[in-house]
């Protein structure tokens, strides 16, 4: 048994003993082809470029980190404009804090876009800018700009009075405040124009007219949705400082609450926007600011006292009456309760 087992074992070819004239190796099908990886020329293989194996994904990466080097640099430029204790401002994020009645509430975030002398105003700008969609009606109140926050810590306040933002007519608004007694100033500037479609043309389907649950009137109010587009907020920037920041408790709340709000003023289309910070214009905002005057619109402030509910009703605008006249002209009703026109 043991020479049978032995002679059986012999049998098998083994794999240092292979047909001269043959490879031990992987099959020719298996086999690289050295010539196409490595092609050779006269001059020798060293002379032959190779294909550049970058991908598209790192072509993208190494443009973004090159765009990063770009934006590093200019904020290194705007942070020499700032003392050292202020540097912290080429990466601060502020947000405004606004609503209507309690609810639609926005916060729109501003990054800082230009910075002069340590005694000047920092502007700060939306990166991209973005639209809101208010409304203005007979009995709505005006937006209202609560707090001021600084990257997200909505432990502080950085303003001590609220403020009444109007979005009645179309064109730029300013509103300005100023803090620790007077040393420290702001101003923020938005613009108001009507609802528009994607074609830019305004939307009058969105001019929508109701009636006032709680009055039985000869008139019917119409309110708008307006959109609101906040510019630029600038501020001495000292007041960004966390020391400066009022804690949020409920005292402070309360007394922001009792305390007369601060009211937007309309810039004249005629000027800049923002002529007490240099060098902006209508044209850097990128906004068009829009003539002021709307036509054939019912004109609220034609309404005078004695018609919301008093005992004249002469002055009360019927269901189908509009006016053509522009804003600013209208005429108030007389001692004897008829309407001039």
């Amino acid at each position: 048994m043991l020479a049978s087992a032995a002679r059986s074992f012999s049998s098998i070819p083994s794999r240092k003993s292979a047909r001269p004239g043959t490879s031990s190796g992987p099959p020719a099908s298996r086999r690289p082809n050295t010539a196409t990886m490595r092609p050779t020329t006269a001059d020798g293989p060293s002379s032959v470029a190779r294909p550049s194996t970058a991908s598209p994904v790192s072509v993208l990466r190494r443009d973004s980190a090159a765009s990063s080097t770009a934006t590093a640099t200019s904020e290194t430029a705007i942070d020499t404009k700032l003392p050292k204790e202020l540097s912290f401002l080429t990466t601060a994020c502020i947000e405004l804090w606004i609503d209507q009645e309690g609810f639609r509430a926005v916060r729109p975030a501003f990054w800082l876009a230009s910075s002069r002398e340590p005694g000047e105003l920092a502007e700060f700008r939306m990166r991209p800018k973005q639209a809101y969609i208010f409304h203005h009606a007979a009995f709505d109140s005006a937006p209202v700009l609560r707090r001021l926050t600084v990257n997200g810590d909505e432990s502080r306040d950085y303003i001590s009075r609220q403020a009444s933002l109007s979005v009645k007519k179309n064109g730029v608004y300013t509103v300005s405040g100023v803090e620790d007694r007077g040393r420290l100033a702001w101003r923020f500037e938005y613009l108001v124009t009507d609802r528009q479609d994607l074609g830019g043309r305004a939307m009058s389907g969105e001019k929508v007219r109701h009636r006032p649950c709680i009055f039985v009137l000869s008139f019917s109010p119409p309110f708008f949705l307006q959109s609101f587009t906040p510019l630029s907020f600038a501020c001495a920037p000292q007041l960004l400082i966390p020391a400066n920041g009022k804690k949020v408790h409920l005292f402070h709340v309360m007394r922001k609450s009792v305390t007369p709000k601060l009211a937007a003023a309309k810039v004249d289309p005629s000027t800049s926007p923002s002529s007490s910070t240099a060098g902006h214009s209508s044209s850097t905002i990128g906004v068009p600011i829009l003539p002021p005057d709307l036509t054939n619109v019912p004109l609220l402030d034609d309404i005078g006292p004695e018609g919301l509910g008093g005992r004249r009703r002469a002055a009360s605008h019927s269901l189908g009456r509009t006016t053509s006249r522009p804003w600013g002209s209208s005429t108030r009703p007389s001692t004897g309760g008829t309407v001039h026109a």
